[in-house]
């Protein structure tokens, strides 16, 4: 189900046609139940996935720590970088809302989304 809207979603920002959004919604939700499954397994996490989402969200907060901003201290690094790739890919799915809701790390989120923001409209002047 959860595969499903996020296929609709994925579908839904892009610029397909009435069928190519259809089939994409179809195949996309396959495949990623598929492959879903199979990264489960390789890496070992929760059956219930999201806990180990939320888990490795926590452990990286508890990293950061509470005396900085980000693991680069008062600007954000390359691991900061990283970290909010993975998140800024999931945002608009249920998943991203999810781990906002249950864990601390939306204020480390929103700190490095602004600096990113930032540090982009500058780059475009």
């Amino acid at each position: 189900r959860e595969a499903r809207r996020s296929s609709a979603y994925i579908s839904s920002v892009g610029n397909f046609s009435r069928v190519e959004r259809y089939a994409a919604q179809i195949v996309g939700a396959v495949a990623m139940y598929i492959i879903g499954r199979r990264l489960k397994k390789k890496y070992q996490l929760n059956e219930d996935v999201r806990q180990s989402l939320y888990g490795y969200c926590r452990e990286w907060t508890k990293a950061v720590g509470k005396d900085r901003a980000f693991m680069g201290t008062n600007e954000p690094n390359l691991a900061d970088l990283a970290v909010y790739g993975v998140l800024n890919a999931i945002e608009g799915l249920d998943a991203f809302r999810d781990v906002m809701a249950n864990t601390d790390i939306k204020p480390w989120y929103e700190r490095v989304q602004r600096v990113v923001k930032a540090n982009s409209k500058a780059a475009k002047n």
